[in-house]
């Protein structure tokens, strides 16, 4: 009974546990199938499948359009072959690429697995593949990582070798589980064959976050790989180096990265960036190495140039750089930011870099020796050449053996060329520089001792916002003895800042700087109308900002201006001949964005020449005006010579008798006075009393005035100056009192079948 008991139960555990590997498997089938999806460049369904390796294997060669291999959300890798390979394609090009990246709505895709001694993605002779980590390839939110788990030697994540070319990684977090065994996140590998190397590859906004070696490039000599680019990735808790350049490299470029710690991750010797058999051009530019922490003991450098491959070119620019160690190492008896040493020849430039040492040695070193230090140069070929200049050095690091020296520059190897100058050496336990063997207390006497370099080298004061953030601050704004030299090709700082001081280190500091658009303020000017020759000044608000432009304007209409030449300061002084219109183009040289003042304008007056007088006559009277004056607005001032006067500017007046005369016009404005004289005939015969037809009597009239016609007459009764006194309409007989009347004498003006006549009459 119990051994059939015991029979039944094993059989039913075989039959449940198939049971579970069955129902295990089939999840898993289900969660993977169909969890890749193929689009062509248009974003049009290909095909779905149950890989990444189906997917390219789906793509037909030679290519024609670009690819997308989208990653599903229920990607889980089981059903994938690793390592995931891209191979070469012909067609490959530019505009006919192969991207790889998650699905739009995937938030975490996740492709791992573990590959001992080989690599989750291989990119082999592949060329124009992209591996983006941005869900749809949009934004700056990646949501990929790939992960080896692997731990053994060259259990590497993503491998590149055989001329892979023109390769982006971007926006993925690279993991890799190797700590003590030779395992890369990224490995530009040999081309042993291609000509080409692995080359022209960029990888950018990656975070790098575990394994030994984050980032390496090691090559094959006669087909180096070349031209690659490592921008704006973060690197965290190295343990060997985050990006090592070894032999077979060349012209690679590391620019606006992060090298930090926020554990002791190092277990032994420890870099940030390390270059061994260095050659061609190296840039190291931009970056952020901080509080780096070694657990063991070994030496650290946060960028090191260890060595270089003889008889090639090789540069190394080490610039714009921010290198802080802060906590911890309390162990490190050999600690260092930048050095370069080895025995080949080598030609350095460090410059503008911000580097501050702190933290306290617990014990140990050597008295006399070098315990830390912000720069080391120990390269012994006499052909090497290393500058030094613009670099700001702080290193406040104290403890261990009595006489251990922590000082901010060692050159211990005085048999090169040193182009030293314009630097800042701190050193809080009073060993700021050691040249060769000798160790000096105090900055001023090792700058007479290495005279002529460092004639503008010191030991100013420097602050820091912190010991990990290293831009200026405080009285180290605007303090002239960080002033550093302008140096070819450095024309912005670490955050993209124009240099303009420039400033020593990596910070680029303004005291009062313009950004974005800079306001115009108002506009004035100094007379809004003036005489022809007379001068006007424009003027606009000045801006305490350095890199604010003036530009002023003119125009004639007030719609289309045009720059005046030389017109470039806050104020602007003409005389214009014309009535012009101004206003003030404000620029902020940083952004390049502008601003316009309000429009002010100036009216020329023009001068009351050239006018002449002409008349019409009907009769007694006449009909006055100027011809010949410019545009403009004028004053008149007429006499018609018979004691009237006008100020019209085409009067009309009336004579009271036959006679010769002058009308004389004063023409003026503020700016000048005319006279125009023109002279006046009457020789029409009247009768003081009347005509047959008309008669006016009594004359003189003391009380009535009485005037009578065959047919109707029209009259008025005008003053000598011929201003109407009365108007008595049109009728054969009128009967006018003029008894209220001044006495003297008047003016009787009729109108009879449209003809005019004028009578004088006494008023007694």
């Amino acid at each position: 009974m119990s051994y059939l008991g015991s029979s039944y139960n094993y059989d039913m555990k075989k039959i449940i546990g198939s049971i579970l590997l069955l129902f295990s498997a089939s999840i898993g089938l289900n969660a993977q199938t169909n969890a890749v999806t193929l689009l062509d460049g248009g974003g049009s369904t290909l095909g779905t499948y149950n890989s990444i390796t189906l997917a390219y294997g789906a793509i037909m060669a030679p290519l024609t359009q670009a690819y997308f291999i989208e990653i599903e959300s229920n990607y889980d890798g089981s059903q994938e072959t690793f390592p995931i390979s891209f191979g070469a394609l012909a067609g490959a090009s530019s505009v006919n690429t192969i991207t790889l990246r998650p699905a739009i709505g995937v938030s975490a895709a996740l492709i791992q697995a573990t590959m001992s001694g080989s690599r989750i993605i291989e990119l082999n002779d592949a060329d124009y593949v992209n591996i983006d980590g941005r869900p749809g390839g949009v934004g700056n939110t990646g949501a990929l990582t790939i992960r080896n788990n692997g731990t053994t030697s060259s259990s590497n994540t993503i491998h590149l070798i055989n001329g892979a070319t023109y390769n982006t990684v971007r926006y993925c977090t690279i993991e890799n589980a190797t700590t003590t065994s030779a395992g890369r996140g990224v490995a530009l590998s040999t081309s042993a064959s291609n000509i080409t190397g692995n080359s022209n590859n960029l990888f950018e906004y990656c975070l790098f976050n575990s394994g030994r070696y984050q980032f390496n490039s090691s090559g094959t000599a006669a087909n180096l790989n070349s031209n690659n680019t490592v921008r704006a990735c973060s690197f965290e808790n190295p343990i060997f180096a985050s990006i090592w350049g070894q032999a077979g490299t060349g012209n690679l470029a590391i620019d606006s990265c992060s090298i930090y710690s926020n554990m002791a991750s190092g277990s032994g010797l420890f870099f940030g960036i390390l270059f061994d058999a260095q050659r061609d051009t190296t840039t190291i530019s931009n970056n952020r190495i901080t509080n780096l922490q070694n657990g063991g003991s070994g030496a650290m450098r946060a960028i090191h140039v260890r060595s270089t491959t003889t008889g090639v070119p090789n540069l190394s620019r080490v610039y714009n750089n921010f290198i802080a160690f802060d906590a911890g190492n309390t162990t490190q008896i050999n600690l260092a930011g930048i050095e370069y040493s080895g025995t080949n020849p080598t030609y350095g430039r460090i410059e503008n870099n911000s580097i501050y040492v702190g933290g306290t040695l617990s014990s140990g070193g050597t008295a006399g020796n070098t315990g830390s230090a912000g720069i080391i140069v120990g390269t012994t070929n006499a052909a090497s050449i290393i500058d030094v200049r613009n670099n700001l050095v702080v290193n406040e690091r104290s403890g261990g053996t009595a006489g251990l020296n922590h000082v901010a520059v060692a050159y211990t190897q005085t048999g090169i060329t040193l182009n030293l100058e314009y630097n800042t050496y701190i050193s809080t336990t009073g060993t700021p520089a050691v040249y060769g063997a000798t160790v000096y207390n105090d900055v001023a006497t090792y700058v007479g001792a290495v005279s002529p370099n460092e004639g503008n080298t010191n030991e100013s004061t420097v602050q820091f916002v912190s010991t990990t953030d290293l831009h200026l601050t405080g009285g180290s704004i605007g303090d002239p003895s960080l002033y550093g030299v302008s140096v070819a090709g450095i024309t912005t700082d670490i955050d993209g800042d124009t240099r303009v001081t420039p400033y020593r280190g990596a910070d680029e500091v303004y005291a009062n700087i313009c950004m974005g658009t800079p306001a115009a303020g108002i506009s004035t000017i100094s007379m809004g109308t003036i005489c022809p020759g007379e001068a006007i000044t424009v003027y606009t608000d000045s801006l305490d900002e350095m890199g604010i432009t003036y530009q002023w304007q003119s125009s004639l209409d007030g719609i289309t201006f045009s720059d005046i030449i030389g017109a470039v300061d806050t104020m602007y002084t003409e005389s214009p001949a014309v009535t012009t219109y101004y206003q003030c183009i404000v620029t902020c040289s940083f952004s390049g964005m502008s601003s316009t003042s309000n429009m002010l304008g100036v009216t020329v007056l023009p001068l009351p020449l050239g006018g002449t007088i002409s008349a019409t006559a009907s009769g007694y009277d006449y009909d006055f005006s100027v011809t010949g004056l410019p545009a403009g607005t004028f004053q008149y001032a007429w006499d018609f010579g018979d004691a009237g006067t006008s100020t019209l500017a085409a009067p009309s007046h009336t004579y009271g008798v036959s006679g010769s005369y002058s009308v004389t016009l004063i023409v003026f404005n503020q700016c000048d006075a005319d006279t125009l004289v023109y002279t006046v005939s009457i020789t029409v015969g009247l009768d003081d009393l009347s005509s047959e037809s008309l008669l006016v009597y009594p004359n003189p009239a003391t009380d009535l005035l009485y005037i009578t016609s065959d047919s109707p007459v029209e009259v008025w009764m005008l003053d000598l100056t011929g201003r109407e006194i009365l108007y008595a309409g049109s009728a054969t007989a009128h009967t006018i009192s003029v008894k209220d009347l001044a006495p003297g004498t008047y003016y009787i003006k009729t109108m009879q079948n449209k003809h005019y006549q004028t009578s004088t009459i006494v008023v007694e």
